[in-house]
């Protein structure tokens, strides 16, 4: 694990969308729905996305999990 591991840092520069000021921005702009793929064993990002209201639609067999939220009608 790297000193900046577990801390958010590639949430905040690679996910924008996943936080609830991301997801706000998002509905303003009539945004439908938010599709992301997580590694199957990020577990924090998976468990950040669905507190924020993403679901998942399964996994592949390549470890990636796709998560979505849909905005339409929020």
């Amino acid at each position: 694990m790297t000193s900046e591991q577990g801390k958010g840092t590639g949430f905040t520069l690679e996910f924008p969308l996943v936080s609830q000021a991301g997801l706000d921005i998002a509905r303003e702009r009539q945004v439908e729905r938010v599709i992301g793929v997580v590694l199957t064993d990020n577990h924090s990002m998976i468990n950040l996305c669905r507190k924020l209201g993403f679901y998942s639609v399964g996994s592949s067999v390549c470890g990636e999990a796709e998560m979505r939220i849909d905005l339409k009608g929020c």
